[in-house]
């Protein structure tokens, strides 16, 4: 979609990449908190709770929570964000990045376009893994 609005092009693709790693970690950090909670018990010798501790999780989460609201601000996927960028959201036709890698993956090996880093069927590779991962949320 945001190729489709103008807002990025190819040379972003790094920038999107590390936007998916760091959305799938954040992910598996808030799976871990819901399940855990933000904070564990310090016992003393005798086992009674002295204190609580929060996990590292929460901080890590935290500081990945700022990097996406930076990295959305920075590509317009926020409401806000959106007014301070021209696109014509109008006329974009919604498109899953799947059906978009397998048009791209069409007009690599049949088109002969050329594929500029990774290619599209390297592309729909990584994708599947992380979407079929058991770890994914």
């Amino acid at each position: 979609m945001l190729m489709g609005m103008g807002v990025i092009s190819r040379i972003d693709r790094n920038a999107i990449i590390r936007y998916g790693t760091d959305l799938s970690r954040w992910k598996k950090l808030q799976q871990f908190l819901a399940k855990n909670g933000e904070v564990y018990p310090i016992r003393d010798g005798n086992g009674k709770i002295k204190c609580f501790a929060a996990f590292p999780h929460v901080s890590i989460a935290n500081k990945l929570s700022l990097l996406l609201t930076k990295f959305e601000q920075e590509f317009g996927m926020t409401p806000s964000a959106r007014t301070r960028i021209e696109c014509d959201p109008e006329g974009t036709e919604s498109q899953t990045i799947e059906d978009f890698l397998k048009h791209r993956y069409f007009e690599e090996r049949f088109m002969g376009k050329p594929s500029n880093g990774m290619s599209a069927e390297e592309a729909m590779d990584f994708w599947r893994r992380q979407t079929q991962s058991p770890h994914r949320s």
